[in-house]
């Protein structure tokens, strides 16, 4: 793999401030002060439970669960067909960024009961 490609794909793993602004402005506000460019998802996929604490990370939460918008039931499917944008969750597949979004957003997997 060139470095451009690995940079690329690295680039992936980031929920940009841009898409962060669209589901929480003050969050996108408040990266931007600290100059940061967004929020590594691999960190927030392993940190959720934590960052629940925090206003930010509750909020920007709270933010993507409603981005999406969609109730549960439908709520992955909603999630499949939603453009983020330059975000492309390929680093973890979109189908398990989707499944992680709605066990944060409704506390259980998809199809689970």
């Amino acid at each position: 793999m060139s470095d451009v490609d690995e940079k690329r794909e690295r680039a992936k793993d980031y929920i940009p401030v841009s898409l962060i602004e669209k589901v929480c402005p003050a969050c996108a506000k408040h990266l931007r002060a600290k100059g940061w460019k967004g929020i590594k998802l691999s960190w927030l996929m392993q940190n959720a439970d934590k960052i629940r604490s925090n206003t930010i990370g509750e909020a920007t939460l709270k933010g993507l669960c409603d981005y999406v918008g969609e109730e549960d039931p439908g709520f992955f499917t909603a999630c499949m067909e939603t453009d983020f944008g330059s975000f492309e969750p390929s680093l973890h597949s979109k189908e398990g960024f989707c499944a992680w979004l709605h066990h944060v957003c409704f506390g259980r997997w998809p199809a689970e009961d």
